[in-house]
This record gives C-alpha cells, structure tokens and sequence, in this order.
C-alpha cells in the first residue's frame, strides 16, 4: 500500500506546486503553498500497566521500534479563502507495518477531512488455547482504520494573527479494528461480584465510536499567516486531542475460545458499550533561518502519542454468563524533525 500511495502523494504534490506557481510575495500572494516534511527518527511503542488494569498481558505483538515520515502539502486560495491539503504517512510501524493518508478542504473557518490506513502484522498468544475452537497460538492480521471530521477553524485567513490560526475544533467518526487481549469476567452472582476468568484474545475486535476532537499547529498557522520573522526561534506546539463514545464487538471466533476455556458459561454479548480517547501531541522549537527570508523553518520537537479504549458494559449477571473487558491502550513516544517551506 505504502508504495503505491507514495506515487499518488508524489504526483499530488507536484500539482499542488504547478498550482501554486512561483513569484508570490507571501503578504500579498492570492495563491499560497505550504509544503514540508514531519520525520520521527526512533519511536518506542509500549502498553503501559495504567493501560491495563488486569495486570496480565498474554499477547506478544511482531513490533519493532522504528521510524515513519509524514509528508504534507496544501494549497490556499487566499482570494476565496479555500485549502486544499494532503497528508500521507509512509512508514510507521506498530506490531507491523501502520500506512495512512488524510485528505481535507477547507472552506472559509470548516474543515472537512478524511483519513484512512491500515495496521498489519503477526502475534502470538502466550497463554492458554482453546484448541477445539481451533485456536492458533500465532495469528496475522490486516485490518483498516479510517475516520471522517468536520471542524471549525479559528483565525483563518491571510491577515489572521499567528497565534490564532492553526488551532481548530469539530466533531468525527472514527472506525478500527485492532488485536487486543479479551479478559473474560465471571460471577457466582451478581455484576458487584466480578472476578477475572480465563482471558483470550480477539485479532479483529471491531471499534466504532463517535467523537469530538479539538487540535492545533501553532507552527503552520504561524506560516500560513505570514507571521514568520527570519532569523528568530520560537516555540512550537502541535496536536489533536480525540475523545469518542461508541460501541466494541468482539468477533464470533473469539466468543468461542472464551466460552471454551470458561466451561458452563454463555457470553452475555459481542457488543459492549466503549470510550475511545486519543492524544497525539509535539512540543518544541522551530528556527527561521535569515537566508530563507521567512519562507522555510526547521523545528525539533518531542512527540507523544497514546490511545486508549475503555469498556463500560459487558459484565457477567449470573453464575451461567460470561461477560468481558476488552479495555486496552498503547502509549508511542520520540524525538521529532520538522522541516517546511511556503511560497
């Protein structure tokens, strides 16, 4: 996929240029370009115990500690106050390979974007099978992961303050089917007396959650606006804050291994009702280098990522049910270059 896309990213990037054209004094420039490039050199993955509260973790994920590069580029009419924007990740790596794109336009303060990728990969299950249901202890997945927004944003325009634009809020729908570890719940009687059973995983637990997200490029806006002074160094932020409410399903194959290694017991149901919350946050420093004349920065930043579903329903009424907790989170951190440019 990431091959693939690269040359559609490649070709859109260099109509975006051809768009634009050359010659445009940024203050004054009815067409603008922002182009520029987001690389994280090392990134740590990590599922950190305030992420799972079970205190076991049975799943061995096929991931390793990479890098990933994020290409950006938009156009702005500034006469029409329009934007036309491409986003493309060709590397990142989370238990395999992670691809994804973004597409957005803006019109006037709304912006509508929509997102799409893919999580691929290999895991193995440490702890006990259900081999009747034919549980495999090494499993592969390939599963999208997709979302569509509309947001409002704040001091839009070519005459807009710095500081006010890049910043901007709306509403969403994300969808993604992820691995996770299922930790199954049982009760001799009653939800007040949970304890854990035995715990299986799920390679397809589906998460379908309506949200609200507010974010901000304090950097970009800075550029968008013209607002860049050469040879200066300032601080940078950027980020989205995502907190959604929706609904997790377990697929019918796991079902089966639970209720295999829970003997008597049937699932209350597939369905559960689910939080999603996610950060995606970078702080740091950008330098508008004199020789450029306030047309490129270069900034250096730390990111931080972390996602995390939490389940609200699923518990075990009486002793003849089997109810779950498919509650989960992932925590990704490194050091981040930036390095953009507008005409």
């Amino acid at each position: 996929m990431v091959r693939l896309f690269s040359k559609g990213a490649a070709v859109f990037f260099c109509l975006i240029m051809v768009c634009a054209g050359q010659g445009f004094a940024l203050e004054d420039a009815s067409v603008q370009s922002i182009m520029g490039v987001d690389y994280i050199p090392k990134v740590t993955w990590s599922f950190p115990s305030m992420f799972n509260p079970h205190g076991t973790d049975e799943m061995d994920y096929d991931m390793e500690a990479t890098g990933y590069t994020s290409y950006s580029a938009n156009v702005r009419f500034n006469k029409i106050n329009a934007t036309l924007g491409l986003n493309a990740v060709v590397e990142d790596e989370l238990a395999g390979d992670v691809d994804r794109y973004a597409g957005y336009v803006a019109l006037k303060n709304i912006l509508f974007r929509y997102s799409m990728g893919s999580i691929k990969g290999t895991g193995t299950w440490t702890g006990d099978l259900a081999t009747a249901a034919g549980m495999p202890r090494d499993f592969t997945y390939d599963h999208d992961v997709m979302s569509y927004e509309i947001n409002w944003l704040f001091g839009e325009g070519p005459n807009a303050n710095g500081m006010n634009t890049g910043w901007y809020a709306g509403i969403g729908y994300a969808a993604l089917t992820v691995p996770i570890e299922i930790h199954t719940l049982i009760t001799e009687g009653g939800k007040e007396n949970q304890k854990y059973g035995v715990p299986v995983y799920d390679d397809a637990y589906d998460v379908k959650a309506y949200c609200a997200q507010f974010g901000f490029d304090t950097m970009m806006g800075d550029m968008a606006a013209g607002a860049v002074k050469p040879g200066t160094v300032k601080f940078f932020g950027h980020g989205q804050d995502t907190l959604g409410f929706g609904s997790g399903e377990m697929s019918p194959e796991s079902v089966a291994y639970a209720e295999e290694l829970n003997p008597g017991r049937t699932f209350v149901d597939r369905k559960s009702f689910v939080g999603f919350i996610q950060n995606d946050t970078t702080l740091g420093f950008y330098w508008a280098p004199s020789f450029l004349g306030g047309y490129g920065v270069l900034a250096v930043g730390y990111n931080i990522n972390f996602s995390m579903v939490v389940t609200f329903s699923g518990a075990a009424e009486k002793a003849t049910e089997l109810g779950y907790d498919a509650s989960f989170g992932t925590f990704r951190h490194g050091p981040q270059m930036r390095l953009y440019a507008t005409w």
